[in-house]
């Protein structure tokens, strides 16, 4: 058996399938479909004639109308994906790591030399 050279696990369990004739559905991060939900809720939204800033989260805001439409796209991503989104995807957690994400960002681009 050939090894498949990745780190992430998704990826070559993906890789092994398909060279071995196995067929797997997407397998999706909870970042993914925590995105994908958000895009669905801003699509929603522009639907309906609103608009939002670009970086607008759904997920992390109170007003009535954001939490309307974010409610309508977990429905949409549990009745057409079977993925049930509240409860299931670690928000916060997915938000502490972009957090990191940006501070080792910032880090790097503090240390670079010109």
């Amino acid at each position: 058996m050939a090894l498949i050279n990745t780190n992430d696990p998704v990826v070559a369990l993906q890789k092994w399938a398909e060279k071995n004739g196995y067929f797997l559905v997407k397998i999706k991060t909870d970042k993914q479909i925590l995105k994908e939900t958000n895009n669905l809720a801003k699509e929603l939204c522009l639907f309906e004639g609103y608009e939002t800033p670009k970086n607008y989260k759904f997920y992390n805001n109170q007003s009535p109308r954001a939490m309307h439409f974010w409610n309508m796209a977990c429905m949409v991503q549990e009745l057409l994906n079977n993925t049930e989104v509240e409860g299931n995807v670690d928000i916060d957690e997915i938000e502490r790591q972009e957090i990191i994400d940006m501070v080792k960002k910032e880090i790097h681009i503090n240390n670079m030399k010109f």
